[in-house]
């Protein structure tokens, strides 16, 4: 198991790291913060909600594979519910606790959760 040691560590790294995401160093994408209710552009790879958006939708991205990761930055007074489009994995995302996150996948004509701490319904 040695071998595989630093994997899990680095690994362990990176992902006590999601707590501290910013809307800088995000490599591959579109970065953007979102502080009004409306559409997520479908181009992001990180989009940043705050509790003064209270409801943001996400078109499906024709691109099978397309990333794109929500987190919430402050969801103390009020809560953020996003709703995709073509939802395979339920109808929104709804984000009730500082620093959640959401992690979604395109199919070309749906989207996946890929990962979540927030509510799915």
């Amino acid at each position: 198991m040695a071998k595989y040691g630093n994997w899990f560590e680095n690994a362990a790294t990176v992902l006590a790291k999601l707590t501290n995401i910013t809307t800088t160093g995000v490599v591959g994408g579109n970065v953007a913060a979102y502080q009004a209710n409306g559409a997520i552009d479908i181009t992001d790879k990180l989009a940043v909600v705050s509790s003064t958006t209270t409801a943001v939708s996400l078109a499906v991205n024709p691109t099978a594979g397309a990333e794109i990761t929500i987190k919430c930055i402050n969801a103390t007074a009020s809560n953020v519910v996003l709703t995709p489009a073509s939802f395979n994995d339920g109808t929104t995302i709804t984000f009730d606790a500082d620093d959640e996150v959401a992690t979604l996948i395109s199919s070309g004509s749906s989207w996946f959760l890929e990962y979540t701490d927030a509510t799915v319904a």
